[in-house]
């Protein structure tokens, strides 16, 4: 939970108390030297006390985030499940075979996914039908692009999830989800994603699709292609992202 003024606002009376008596005091330095030491040790103590509530506070976002995600996965272990279950009630278990050799494909392209050299990045990949199940995620990763730096895949990261977020509104609701062909190619140094979703491109505006840009461009990030027609291509350079 942030912090309102206040709470900041009633932390820092006490400090403010402290500087003004110390810089009104009458008795010069014999007085001021310790009454100075006392609140440089107060600081001290306050900025590491300050510390700790942020590492916890940390710690506990983490631990949410992680269960919020244990909860994703289980629920989409549990509707495998069923499918499975409702094919063999039905009698259909000619179609259990490839349902199951899909599902090992899924689960090949996320281990490929986890050896990414960035860990942030290399999460939200794992993730992506869990987080946006409005589509079908197939990914390819070459080895290029799995030996990032941190800085190039954390970018990597805010490209995608931006991306992947302005995909959810032209998802079709009333259907199965659509594909959506991920790629990701290092060349030269720099990282290119190519997101290529089976889709009616003349249904995206003009006006949502230089929003995309607008955004991309303000994390650093080039969106190449001139429209939707031509899938989504984005370049990221690889310099200042180390």
């Amino acid at each position: 939970m942030a912090y309102g003024w206040s709470v900041w606002l009633k932390r820092a009376v006490p400090l403010g108390g402290g500087l003004l008596l110390l810089s009104v005091q009458p008795w010069g330095w014999p007085v001021g030297i310790p009454m100075g030491l006392s609140l440089f040790a107060v600081i001290l103590w306050g900025l590491r006390h300050q510390e700790r509530e942020w590492e916890e506070r940390t710690r506990r976002d983490r631990i949410r985030s992680q269960l919020r995600l244990i909860s994703r996965q289980r629920h989409d272990c549990m509707n495998h499940i069923q499918v499975l279950l409702g094919y063999v009630s039905l009698g259909r278990t000619e179609r259990i075979a490839p349902y199951l050799q899909e599902l090992s494909e899924r689960l090949t392209m996320e281990r490929e996914a986890s050896r990414v050299g960035s860990p942030s990045l290399a999460l939200a990949l794992i993730t992506l039908n869990q987080r946006f199940p409005e589509w079908r995620w197939v990914t390819d990763i070459d080895e290029e692009a799995a030996r990032l730096p941190q800085g190039l895949g954390e970018c990597a990261r805010l490209s995608l999830m931006e991306t992947a977020g302005w995909l959810q509104e032209y998802a079709e609701s009333d259907t199965e989800p659509a594909d959506v062909y991920l790629k990701l190619i290092r060349k030269n140094g720099d990282l290119r994603l190519t997101l290529q979703p089976e889709w009616e491109p003349a249904s995206v505006k003009t006006g949502d699709w230089e929003g995309l840009r607008e955004k991309l461009s303000s994390e650093g990030i080039i969106l190449e292609s001139s429209g939707p027609e031509e899938g989504i291509r984005i370049r990221i350079r690889s310099e200042g992202h180390t």
